[in-house]
């Protein structure tokens, strides 16, 4: 099972990204693909000399001449790591974001767990910081899922709700969610 690491770079931040990366490597990622999105000319020449220091078998970088923000950056990585024959899975990373020890083992076992559903499925690592998140993994509830909603909000739901009197406001559980230290999430 082939992991790949995908991650935006910008500015002068070649002294983050290299932590990033060298910590998803030792953790079990078998290549990283980062984008650089038009970094400072030293952060840029530093990238260089890592990615040959590395080889093309642990790192791709994909050059930006212009910077496409970080949704058009992980676009341009998650495209790449996709059409990679030997990428089985994706892990997206900010290029501050380390990935915790031990992490990936913990990930393997959930896939063996997952893998065995028929649906498709996503994995989200999560700040014990915020209350919504805390109560998912605490009790492996999610409170009034909604499709297509951001943090538990859809605009048309809110408004098509407005009106209706005696609304539930039931919990789904869709299947036990499995607590996983992996890393804090950054943005």
């Amino acid at each position: 099972m082939n992991i790949f690491a995908v991650t935006v770079t910008y500015g002068n931040r070649f002294y983050l990204l290299k932590q990033v990366v060298d910590r998803a490597l030792t953790e079990g990622v078998q290549k990283v693909i980062v984008v650089d999105n038009k970094s400072d000319k030293e952060s840029r020449e530093q990238l260089k000399l890592y990615e040959q220091w590395l080889g093309k078998d642990k790192i791709k970088v994909l050059y930006l001449d212009d910077n496409c923000g970080s949704a058009g950056g992980f676009k341009r990585g998650l495209e790449e790591a996709y059409t990679d024959a030997s990428c089985d899975y994706i892990l997206v990373l900010d290029d501050d974001n380390l990935v915790g020890k031990n992490s990936i083992s913990k990930i393997l076992n959930v896939f063996s767990y997952l893998e065995r559903l028929e649906n498709n499925y996503m994995l989200s690592f999560y700040r014990d910081l915020r209350d919504d998140n805390k109560k998912i993994v605490e009790t492996g509830w999610i409170k009034r899922y909604l499709p297509n909603n951001f943090l538990g909000f859809n605009f048309l739901y809110q408004l098509k709700n407005k009106f209706k009197k005696g609304q539930t406001k039931g919990l789904v559980n869709f299947f036990p969610l499995q607590p996983i230290e992996v890393t804090a999430m950054g943005g």
